[in-house]
Order: C-alpha cells, then sequence, then structure tokens
C-alpha cells in the first residue's frame, strides 16, 4: 500500500536523487535488485534503497527522530557496499557509495527503535527536510500501511 501511494504521488516529492551504484557490475547475479539506488522524500514518506521493494526502506517521515550527517567508508565501517549489518553498533547500512551519507533513527508504531545509514549526496539537505518533519503534526498510520 505504502509504495502504491508514493507511485501515485500522493504526496508531493520534497527531496529525490537516482542513480546507479558504481558496484553495480560486480552483481551480475542480482543486478536486477541493485539496478538503481534512491533516497526520496515526500511529505509523508523517506524511501531509500534500491530497485526491488526487498532491498529498499519506506517509513513514515513521523518515525524519524533523529538524523545526523554521516561519512561513509565502505569497506572500513561496513565491509563493503550494499545493504549491510554493522552489528557491533547495531545499524543497517545502505551503502552505495563511499562519502556522504545520513544515519537516521526511526521509531516504529511499537516504540522500538532501529538506526540506518544511507548514502545520499546532499545529507544536510536531506536531515533539515527529516527533522522539519518532527515539528509537523503526526499522521496516524496503520501497521499495515508502515510495513507494506
Amino acid at each position: 500500500l505504502m509504495a502504491s501511494l508514493i507511485a501515485q504521488g500522493t504526496s508531493s516529492v520534497l527531496y529525490e536523487e537516482e542513480y546507479s551504484p558504481p558496484f553495480l557490475p560486480l552483481t551480475l547475479l542480482l543486478m536486477p535488485l541493485f539496478w538503481k539506488y534512491h533516497v526520496r522524500i515526500t511529505e509523508d514518506y523517506l524511501s531509500y534503497g534500491y530497485t526491488c521493494s526487498i532491498v529498499r526502506k519506506v517509513a513514515p517521515r513521523t518515525h524519524v527522530v533523529a538524523a545526523e550527517p554521516f561519512e561513509i567508508k565502505p569497506l572500513r565501517q561496513w565491509g563493503g557496499w550494499g545493504i549491510r549489518l554493522r552489528l557491533g553498533k547495531l545499524q543497517t547500512g545502505y551503502i552505495a557509495q563511499a562519502g556522504p551519507g545520513v544515519r537516521v533513527t526511526l521509531m516504529d508504531a511499537k516504540g522500538k527503535e532501529s538506526i540506518y545509514v544511507f548514502s545520499c549526496k546532499e545529507p544536510r539537505k536531506v536531515c533539515d527536510i527529516l527533522l522539519d518533519a518532527q515539528s509537523a503534526p503526526a499522521k496516524s498510520l496503520s501497521t499495515a500501511e508502515v510495513y507494506n
């Protein structure tokens, strides 16, 4: 449902970037899953990740409790590119390139916090947009809308 809401354009896009990650040639068998990387923020949602829905993250902007610029070092911090887990820090990374990114803390409907790091070209702008949502009134969503 959430993907269809975004696809139908029910919210205006506040920020968007999309490109093919530089590691794409290394993923011949998985290429369709990682064809394009994107960061998209609408009035209602934050979405980042890759082409297929199983390799992207979509969350209501009202679930963002913190966002800060983060310098990504794929090999040193994450052991490579793609979707990576950083177990010692309990973080999930959507690592498309070395360089600028955002570390975002999301709180789900049950009050559980999760930390994600994702590549983006304009981290300060992304953080400003995301943190602006904290001052906006919360939009009520069902669990099905949040995680579909």
